[in-house]
Protein backbone atom coordinates (compact mmCIF):
# COMPACT_ATOMS: atom_id res chain seq x y z
CA UNK A 1 0.00 0.00 0.00
CA UNK A 2 2.78 2.15 0.83
CA UNK A 3 4.65 1.61 -2.66
CA UNK A 4 1.46 2.53 -4.06
CA UNK A 5 0.85 5.52 -2.81
CA UNK A 6 4.30 6.91 -3.20
CA UNK A 7 3.79 5.83 -6.75
CA UNK A 8 0.45 7.91 -6.97
CA UNK A 9 2.55 10.79 -5.39
CA UNK A 10 5.33 10.71 -7.68
CA UNK A 11 3.01 10.33 -10.69
CA UNK A 12 1.30 13.53 -9.45
CA UNK A 13 4.18 15.16 -9.46
CA UNK A 14 5.39 14.81 -12.81
CA UNK A 15 2.34 15.75 -14.18
CA UNK A 16 2.14 18.62 -12.57
CA UNK A 17 6.01 19.83 -13.35
CA UNK A 18 5.80 18.38 -17.21
CA UNK A 19 2.82 20.76 -17.86
CA UNK A 20 4.69 23.66 -16.15
CA UNK A 21 6.52 25.18 -19.60
CA UNK A 22 3.25 25.24 -21.49
CA UNK A 23 1.57 27.08 -18.63
CA UNK A 24 2.85 30.17 -19.09
CA UNK A 25 1.48 32.61 -21.28
CA UNK A 26 3.41 33.03 -24.39
CA UNK A 27 3.72 36.59 -26.51
CA UNK A 28 7.02 37.68 -27.99
CA UNK A 29 7.71 39.11 -31.27
CA UNK A 30 10.57 38.51 -33.80
CA UNK A 31 12.15 39.45 -36.89
CA UNK A 32 12.82 37.03 -39.45
CA UNK A 33 15.34 37.57 -41.99
CA UNK A 34 14.43 34.42 -44.22
CA UNK A 35 11.57 32.23 -45.01
CA UNK A 36 11.07 29.27 -42.87
CA UNK A 37 8.89 26.25 -42.31
CA UNK A 38 6.23 25.81 -39.47
CA UNK A 39 4.45 23.19 -39.36
CA UNK A 40 3.55 22.30 -43.01
CA UNK A 41 2.96 25.94 -43.82
CA UNK A 42 6.24 27.50 -45.25
CA UNK A 43 5.52 31.80 -43.95
CA UNK A 44 7.94 34.43 -45.78
CA UNK A 45 10.71 36.20 -43.66
CA UNK A 46 9.05 39.21 -41.75
CA UNK A 47 8.21 40.19 -38.54
CA UNK A 48 5.58 37.80 -36.54
CA UNK A 49 4.40 37.30 -32.97
CA UNK A 50 4.04 34.15 -31.56
CA UNK A 51 1.36 34.19 -28.73
CA UNK A 52 -0.64 31.69 -26.45
CA UNK A 53 -3.74 30.15 -28.61
CA UNK A 54 -5.52 30.74 -25.22
CA UNK A 55 -7.25 27.40 -25.80
CA UNK A 56 -7.16 25.89 -21.82
CA UNK A 57 -7.96 22.35 -23.26
CA UNK A 58 -4.84 22.47 -24.99
CA UNK A 59 -2.16 24.82 -23.79
CA UNK A 60 0.57 23.86 -26.24
CA UNK A 61 -1.16 25.29 -29.13
CA UNK A 62 0.15 28.81 -30.31
CA UNK A 63 -0.46 31.53 -33.45
CA UNK A 64 1.90 32.73 -35.23
CA UNK A 65 0.76 36.01 -36.85
CA UNK A 66 1.98 38.87 -38.63
CA UNK A 67 2.39 41.82 -37.07
CA UNK A 68 -0.75 43.08 -38.31
CA UNK A 69 -2.39 40.69 -36.28
CA UNK A 70 -3.52 39.00 -38.67
CA UNK A 71 -2.94 35.22 -37.69
CA UNK A 72 -0.52 33.01 -39.71
CA UNK A 73 -1.49 29.54 -38.43
CA UNK A 74 -1.85 27.70 -35.28
CA UNK A 75 1.00 25.16 -34.33
CA UNK A 76 1.06 22.70 -31.23
CA UNK A 77 4.34 23.07 -29.16
CA UNK A 78 5.66 20.71 -26.61
CA UNK A 79 7.14 21.67 -23.24
CA UNK A 80 10.95 21.31 -22.86
CA UNK A 81 13.74 21.95 -20.36
CA UNK A 82 16.75 23.38 -19.76
CA UNK A 83 19.08 22.70 -16.81
CA UNK A 84 19.70 26.63 -16.40
CA UNK A 85 17.24 29.76 -17.37
CA UNK A 86 18.01 31.49 -20.65
CA UNK A 87 19.50 34.73 -20.71
CA UNK A 88 17.52 36.13 -23.83
CA UNK A 89 13.82 35.05 -25.06
CA UNK A 90 15.32 33.48 -28.12
CA UNK A 91 13.73 31.42 -31.30
CA UNK A 92 15.63 28.54 -32.67
CA UNK A 93 15.45 27.39 -36.36
CA UNK A 94 17.01 24.02 -37.68
CA UNK A 95 18.92 24.68 -40.63
CA UNK A 96 19.57 22.35 -43.76
CA UNK A 97 21.35 23.96 -47.19
CA UNK A 98 18.63 26.96 -46.97
CA UNK A 99 15.56 25.66 -45.77
CA UNK A 100 15.11 26.49 -42.15
CA UNK A 101 12.74 25.02 -40.12
CA UNK A 102 10.79 26.36 -36.84
CA UNK A 103 12.36 24.15 -33.96
CA UNK A 104 12.21 25.48 -30.28
CA UNK A 105 11.49 28.43 -28.04
CA UNK A 106 12.84 30.16 -25.42
CA UNK A 107 12.03 32.66 -22.59
CA UNK A 108 14.06 35.18 -20.89
CA UNK A 109 14.42 34.25 -17.26
CA UNK A 110 12.68 30.80 -17.31
CA UNK A 111 14.28 27.19 -17.88
CA UNK A 112 11.13 26.39 -19.78
CA UNK A 113 10.84 26.27 -23.28
CA UNK A 114 8.66 25.11 -26.39
CA UNK A 115 9.91 22.65 -28.87
CA UNK A 116 8.05 22.32 -32.45
CA UNK A 117 7.34 18.69 -33.84
CA UNK A 118 9.75 17.73 -36.94
CA UNK A 119 7.61 17.37 -40.08
CA UNK A 120 8.02 15.30 -43.07
CA UNK A 121 9.63 17.72 -45.14
CA UNK A 122 12.20 18.30 -42.42
CA UNK A 123 13.00 14.43 -42.04
CA UNK A 124 13.30 14.22 -45.55
CA UNK A 125 15.83 17.20 -45.57
CA UNK A 126 17.51 15.63 -42.59
CA UNK A 127 18.34 12.13 -44.57
CA UNK A 128 20.35 14.75 -46.80
CA UNK A 129 22.17 17.17 -44.81
CA UNK A 130 23.26 17.96 -40.99
CA UNK A 131 21.69 20.22 -39.11
CA UNK A 132 22.65 23.23 -37.95
CA UNK A 133 20.74 25.62 -35.47
CA UNK A 134 20.13 29.30 -36.26
CA UNK A 135 19.16 31.28 -32.98
CA UNK A 136 17.24 34.93 -33.36
CA UNK A 137 16.55 36.96 -30.15
CA UNK A 138 13.14 37.92 -29.87
CA UNK A 139 11.43 40.37 -27.44
CA UNK A 140 8.51 39.60 -24.91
Amino acid sequence: MKKLALSLIGALSMLLLGGSALAQTVHIRLSVPFDFNAGNKILPAGEYELRSAGQPDNPGMLEICRMDGTVEMYIHASDLESPSAARETKVVFRHYGNIYFLSELWTAGTRAGWEFPKTRAEINEAKNDSARNVTLAAKN
